[in-house]
């Protein structure tokens, strides 16, 4: 078997190297220096897109969604929309405890173009308008191939809250290759609940 070995540069402008360590294993020992995400959110690569506000579903859904993100980009590409965290914002509730979930529902088979009626905004100010491959489509509609969840689910103990909401770290479980979509949805105790559903992602070439 052939050995391998590896040095590390320091990027603080000083020009030194650095030794790296290996347990006997050969695993490599090292020191997160960011929180995670942040030197991909500092690229630029990081876009956010939310739905209108529309009412969550008692039932599983068939062929719509709330939200579809379709990647545009062409085969061979290896431009990825990998999802980085999805979320809801509840606009309104009705007047007891309710328990809500996300949901998503990935397209087996390439779709026919989505239509583009929402704008992605980046995670970093100032980072521009979007020029990418993601298409974003408010109220889509999907093939029925299964939803699955992609949160825990939110159980609000007040009555008619509006500003409760859910949050869950993807951590790019869900990738939506170059062709491939996927819909995402909201399913309720009720359909008094109305949010307002977000997605995360990172725009990189896999």
């Amino acid at each position: 078997m052939a050995n391998y070995g590896m040095e590390a540069h320091e990027r603080d402008g000083l020009g030194g190297n650095i030794g790296l360590q290996a347990n006997k294993r050969g695993d490599l020992y090292t020191v997160k220096g960011l929180p995670d995400f942040a030197y991909l959110v500092n690229s630029g690569v990081c876009w956010q897109a939310k739905s209108a506000t529309t009412a969550a579903v008692v039932a599983l859904p068939t062929t719509a969604s709330i939200l579809d993100i379709q990647n545009s980009a062409a085969a061979g590409s290896g431009i990825s929309l990998v999802i980085l965290a999805v979320g809801a914002i509840q606009v309104a509730g009705p007047a007891s405890m309710v328990c809500y979930q996300l949901i998503y529902c990935p397209q087996i088979l390439k779709q026919a173009a989505l239509v583009a009626d929402v704008t992605p905004v980046n995670l970093k100010p100032l980072a521009g308008i979007y020029a990418g491959a993601a298409i974003v489509d408010n109220a889509g509609t999907v093939v029925d191939n299964g939803w699955f969840p992609i949160c825990t689910s939110a159980n609000n103990p007040l009555a008619s809250t509006p500003g409760a909401g859910i949050w869950t770290p993807v951590h790019g479980m869900l990738v939506i290759p170059p062709g491939g979509s996927c819909g995402f949805h909201c399913m309720a105790s009720t359909t008094a609940v109305t949010i307002q559903l977000a997605v995360q992602w990172a725009e990189i070439v896999l």
